[in-house]
């Protein structure tokens, strides 16, 4: 292709000349007629667009025009054209229900029935906005007629849609509801696979739109039924199902109805509905209540937490973090607790991660004594793993812990835990941490600060990664707001003096350039002259282009922060004003700029 001129390629056809089944044009088509023509081009993109701009050819026909001539053409291409052109017809079908009508159902009856999932699919929710838009009678005459026909459709597509309308039509169905439910239930039982998947799919919501009684004399023997069927996919589903199938029922009729098909599931043979169980397990709880969990749900959970497959225990372990809380004191300490601590060595780091929000939340319902006994330790184990995800998680979740139990549980077996993070090969590990550090200087306070995590903050400064440096940097700044200039005078300007002076790495000093205005935001006007102003100095001398840039920066803040200007025209500005020649023309340009501001 790149060998040939321009000239070369073949003619592009224009849209008139590309091939088409009709090449008949006209240049005075009426809307249908240029719809028609954008159908007989071959390429389905095209069709595909031409569809979709079906509402407005509606809408420039008008309603009447659009019912006569319209929908038996698009009827037609129902029973001729692919299956994406079929789609693209469904879909428009649906944004068309607001303009015709009650005249699409034989369209919709069609596309219900069709074979292609997605047709059939999109068939049902055009069949659902239909039926917000029609009257009671109108439902009961004419949708809940089609309902019944799909039902009995010899394709089992048609009888799959069904399941989808009866529910929402139940509620409106004021003289046929009977019939409706029993051939609802009907199809639930259907020997068809996938008949009784999209039944089952259902049932919640019908049980939803149906009266209690019958929730109770018909809904739940058919769930039942479908939780023992052979079909796992169909058994998954049935997991999704009890949620609000137990939020209709009280702890009675859920003890005495629903119960019973939860336990069976946690010990279900298929690992998919055993994940759908880990999965729902949050919901679930709440559906049932937190007497019911603490009594029953939670023994069969503990199944799950420690179950053959990784996934399961990945999703349990994330679910149980949601609704550790609902699970008594007693169960939490002498059931899941040693349970949680033995998947401490699991070999899944997603697992691990997933305890962190485990045992925080436990924190607030072991108090302070069993935390620092037994929680404690798991979380700093788990902040020794290998894996930096792990770890991250336990980072995350330390502040949770310090604000529910307070800060004695920063003890110093923490404190190396921190200083062992400092070298993790993670730099998103070490930015991490610098926000933490920041976190722990309200809790232990300065003298505590000082001595333990002070070294760790200035071992960031000089970090090879920028991120980390900045993130120590933007940290500095609030460490000093808490601690005022008294430790800023006393620790951070000679650290600042000391790193100035450090020729092995540019970086370093860098990095003292860029925490010039967080030092200035609490330094008074006579502190910045005495002390800031001569590290400035130090930084424009300095034979790193890189560090000259970063401290005219600085000279720039510093005239904002209204240091005294007889010592910036004296010290200062003949620094600046020498740059203006520099080799590098990185440094001229920002020592323009500093002049000019």
């Amino acid at each position: 292709i790149g060998s040939k001129k321009q000239g070369d390629f073949p003619n592009k056809k224009s849209k008139l000349e590309r091939p088409r089944k009709n090449t008949m044009v006209s240049t005075s088509l009426e809307p249908l007629e240029l719809l028609q023509d954008e159908l007989s081009y071959e390429e389905i993109p095209v069709r595909v667009n031409a569809i979709n701009r079906l509402p407005t050819v509606c809408a420039a026909m008008g309603a009447e025009a659009t019912k006569t001539h319209v929908l038996p053409y698009l009827d037609t291409l129902l029973d001729t054209e692919d299956d994406e052109i079929q789609y693209a017809i469904a879909v428009e079908t649906n944004n068309l229900c607001a303009i015709v009508g009650s005249e699409l159902l034989v369209m919709i009856e069609k596309l219900c029935a069709k074979e292609e999932t997605i047709v059939r699919d999109q068939g049902v929710i055009s069949c659902r906005t239909l039926m917000a838009m029609l009257t009671d009678e109108e439902v009961n005459n004419l949708l809940v007629p089609l309902a019944l026909r799909l039902a009995q459709n010899q394709f089992f597509g048609g009888r799959v849609s069904a399941c989808g309308m009866i529910p929402a039509l139940y509620p409106r169905a004021s003289k046929q509801r009977e019939k409706l439910r029993h051939k609802f239930i009907e199809l639930c039982n259907e020997d068809t696979p996938m008949v009784r998947r999209a039944g089952a799919a259902r049932l919640g919501e019908f049980a939803e739109n149906i009266e209690k009684d019958f929730v109770i004399s018909e809904v739940i023997p058919i769930l039942k039924q479908l939780s023992n069927d052979e079909q796992d996919t169909i058994r998954k589903i049935c997991m999704d199902v009890l949620i609000p199938i137990a939020t209709l029922l009280n702890k009675e009729e859920n003890q005495r109805h629903t119960l019973a098909l939860i336990l069976i599931a946690g010990e279900d043979k298929s690992w998919r509905v055993r994940l759908q169980f880990a999965r729902d397990f949050a919901n679930l709880s709440d559906a049932f209540g937190k007497e019911i969990t603490d009594m029953s749900l939670i023994q069969t959970f503990c199944l799950l937490l420690r179950d053959i497959e990784t996934d399961v225990r990945v999703a349990a372990t994330k679910s149980l973090g949601q609704c550790v809380h609902k699970v008594s004191l007693e169960k939490s300490q002498n059931m899941l607790l040693p349970i949680l601590q033995g998947l401490l060595s699991d070999s899944h780091p997603p697992v691990k991660a997933n305890l962190c929000e485990i045992f925080c939340h436990m924190s607030g319902q072991f108090g302070k004594q069993l935390t620092t006994q037994k929680l404690l330790p798991s979380m700093l184990e788990l902040a020794r793993d290998a894996s930096g995800d792990v770890k991250m998680a336990t980072l995350k979740s330390f502040p949770t812990m310090i604000q529910t139990v307070g800060p004695d549980i920063i003890n110093k077996q923490m404190i190396e835990v921190l200083h062992g993070m400092a070298k993790d090969t993670n730099w998103r590990m070490r930015c991490s941490l610098a926000d933490f550090a920041s976190y722990l200087v309200g809790c232990i306070g300065y003298d505590r600060f000082k001595a333990e995590l002070q070294p760790l903050l200035f071992e960031l400064f000089s970090d090879h990664v920028s991120e980390v440096r900045s993130a120590a940097i933007l940290n500095l700044g609030k460490i000093a707001h808490n601690f005022t200039y008294t430790w800023v005078m006393s620790d951070i300007i000679p650290f600042m003096e000391t790193a100035m002076s450090d020729k092995n790495s540019y970086v370093h000093r860098v990095a003292m350039m860029k925490a010039v205005p967080k030092i200035c935001e609490v330094l008074g006007t006579d502190q910045m002259n005495e002390k800031i102003v001569p590290i400035v100095c130090l930084g424009l001398g300095d034979a790193v282009p890189n560090v000259r840039v970063c401290a005219l920066k600085a000279v720039v803040d510093l005239r904002k922060a209204s240091i005294d200007q007889k010592l910036y025209e004296s010290k200062l500005k003949p620094r600046v004003v020498k740059l203006l020649e520099d080799p590098d023309r990185d440094v001229r340009y920002f020592a323009q700029v500093t002049m000019e501001n």
